[in-house]
């Protein structure tokens, strides 16, 4: 009985954090890399999961798209910091950008108003000459007490303008404004006050049970402000079940309600996913998250039965499977309290150029990471298809 309950306690998935932000397709390209080096490296660097939409698909009502982080509390943390670096840096490129093209379009107009001006100032500096040598004398102490007064206060209008301010957009359930806002809005003002951000909520719309929170200000407080309200949220029971990164509207008494692709296709959800038979080309192979969500709660002791499955992958995706020093098998064990087995090289299952993976577990731990191993292969043979195409 005492080794049982030690068992139970290894396979027992480990508590999950999630964020989902909004990015627009610069970030995401960003963020994505070349054939998904720069996520995979996130990915490998933090221990943290990413997910993100496809490329024209956008959350509603807004042109940016949906990216969905998911780890442990500091897993999350470091990833949101680096989410948060890439902002920074296509924000500052696009206002030197910007700025490159107003001083061109200045020099323009300089250079064609030269020429008349040349012209009018040889006239002007004979008249100027003559009124100047009068008025020096009675001006010169008054220029000088005036020009200090304007230095002094354009060193403080600069100082206070030149600070780059950043946005960050942070997706929550609307069961989480109230923790955010606080009673009477005392909590969202001391949070303003103290980081010295702006932060403003989306209004409510039907068929939507997510609101979005904007953080404005400079970089060191947005991040601040964003770490906050990340961790804020996490307490929320609605959190798991919104994870979507595809919204598709629907025809249906509410015009605005949308269907998704839940994050449940690349992480276990509430500790517990079932997958259909699969093919890694289709688009959605796995049971819907509201469907699963009440398969659970009916017949919850079911998941904690020992389970143990076998599947095949091909010799040549196996190290793509695995990652850097087994640190992508290793992230989905610790992620869903599997353990996960691969034959050894040239042990390859008789007639095919297969290996043979062998999940032991809980029923829930099982089939959690029978799914993250599916996806990454539906992931691998993507990019193969894309770089073969």
């Amino acid at each position: 009985m005492e080794e049982n309950t030690q068992t139970d306690n290894k396979c027992k998935p480990s508590p999950l954090c999630f964020v989902k932000m909004l990015v627009n397709n610069l970030v995401a390209g960003s963020v994505i890399g070349k054939n998904g080096s720069i996520i995979n490296s996130i990915e490998n660097k933090t221990g943290c999961s990413l997910k993100l939409s496809p490329n024209n698909s956008y959350f509603p009502n807004t042109q940016e798209r949906v990216l969905v982080l998911c780890g442990k509390q500091e897993q999350i943390n470091n990833a949101l910091l680096i989410i948060l670096d890439k902002i920074r840096q296509i924000s500052s490129q696009h206002l030197q950008d910007k700025q490159k093209v107003n001083n061109n379009n200045n020099n323009n107009n300089l250079n064609n108003n030269n020429n008349n001006l040349n012209n009018n100032n040889n006239n002007l500096n004979n008249n100027n000459n003559i009124n100047n040598n009068n008025n020096n004398n009675n001006t010169s102490s008054n220029d000088s007490n005036n020009s200090n007064t304007t230095v002094n206060t354009s060193a403080n209008n600069n100082n206070n303008n030149n600070v780059p301010k950043y946005t960050c957009r942070i997706v929550v359930p609307k069961s989480s404004v109230s923790a955010i806002i606080g009673k009477g809005g005392q909590q969202i003002k001391q949070l303003q006050d103290s980081t010295g951000t702006k932060i403003q909520i989306s209004g409510r719309e039907d068929g939507l049970n997510e609101r979005i929170i904007s953080i404005v200000g400079p970089f060191e407080s947005i991040t601040d402000t964003a770490l906050k309200v990340t961790n804020a949220i996490q307490n929320d029971p609605n959190l798991k079940d919104l994870l979507s990164v595809i919204y598709h509207k629907t025809n249906n008494t509410n015009n605005n309600r949308t269907m998704s692709h839940n994050f449940i296709n690349h992480v276990p959800l509430s500790d517990y996913v079932v997958p259909h038979p699969y093919n890694v080309f289709q688009q959605d192979p796995y049971v819907d998250v509201n469907m699963m969500n009440s398969i659970m709660r009916q017949s919850r002791d079911s998941f904690n039965l020992p389970c143990e499955i076998s599947i095949q992958i091909p010799d040549e995706l196996t190290g793509s499977v695995i990652g850097k020093n087994g640190s992508r098998l290793t992230n989905i064990m610790n992620t869903t309290g599997a353990q996960i087995r691969i034959s050894r090289k040239g042990e390859l299952i008789p007639g095919t150029t297969d290996r043979k993976v062998r999940i032991m577990g809980t029923v829930a731990a099982v089939h959690a990471a029978h799914v993250l191993l599916l996806q990454r292969l539906e992931s691998v043979y993507m990019n193969m298809r894309s770089i073969t195409s």
